[in-house]
């Protein structure tokens, strides 16, 4: 356990050093990481449409399918991806490898460059002319189903959310095989999506391109649902995954 503990936190240590050594080359690095995650996005709401318009039960099963695409690109292509470094820097902390003010910088850096990725890839995609007046329909119901949602519900499903993602990260450090960090992916984006749980950098992209699509939703409404996701996911990588995992790891020195 120990050794997860650490390879854990030099997961997040890498990242930096990296911002440490260029926050161009960071950002650049975040960016991608968004840009992948609207790719997932993009594909499973593309798959989900025509499922969810014919009614069919199997509608979350083959969306929880497609967005392990963002994963797998962020893991193997390279990329950085907010919502895990959650869970690795709380670790550092608790270890006293990072202080408080270089996890922010590393975390708004990585935030931001993750919604930014996002943000402009939806923007093309939208200027592309590719969604059909039904996947425009389903993109706008989807939006207005993560803003209409009092605080607490979605605090919490977003609390749920990374605890899933950051055990997804945990996971695949530990894992040794690629085969076997694609499994580990698979089950916990399927989890993720079957469950309706909302993630920050996801949703960043959803919102965006609902809004880009004239979906009628305000900005202050957007930016109150991005704000309590965001809340929800520290919360969970943090203290649901980071600080039981780094106690089991104290305790197995």
């Amino acid at each position: 356990m120990r050794d997860s503990v650490l390879a854990a936190m030099q997961y997040g240590l890498k990242k930096q050093k990296m911002l440490e050594k260029s926050k161009g080359q960071f950002f650049l690095y975040a960016f991608l990481g968004g840009m992948f995650v609207a790719f997932g996005v993009l594909l499973y709401l593309s798959i989900g449409a025509p499922f969810v318009a014919a009614g069919s039960p199997g509608a979350k099963l083959a969306m929880g399918a497609a967005f392990p695409l963002a994963i797998c690109l962020i893991i193997f292509a390279g990329g950085d991806l907010f919502t895990g470094n959650t869970m690795a820097f709380t670790i550092a902390l608790l270890e006293k490898e990072t202080t408080f003010k270089d996890t922010l910088k590393v975390w708004l850096f990585s935030y931001f460059g993750n919604v930014t990725g996002c943000i402009v890839t939806v923007f093309i995609y939208v200027k592309s002319k590719i969604p059909s007046d039904q996947l425009i329909q389903y993109i706008n119901d989807t939006a207005a189903h993560k803003i209409h949602v009092d605080f607490f519900p979605l605090f919490l499903r977003a609390l749920l959310c990374n605890t899933l993602i950051c055990l997804l990260i945990w996971a695949a450090v530990r894992m040794q095989t690629e085969i076997g960090k694609i499994a580990v992916f698979f089950f916990c984006i399927l989890g993720m999506i079957g469950i309706g749980l909302e993630h920050s950098i996801a949703n960043s992209a959803t919102l965006s391109l609902s809004y880009f699509l004239n979906g009628g939703n305000s900005l202050g409404s957007i930016l109150y649902s991005m704000a309590t996701v965001t809340l929800g996911n520290i919360v969970g990588g943090c203290f649901c995954v980071g600080l039981p995992y780094w106690y089991l790891g104290k305790k197995d020195k």
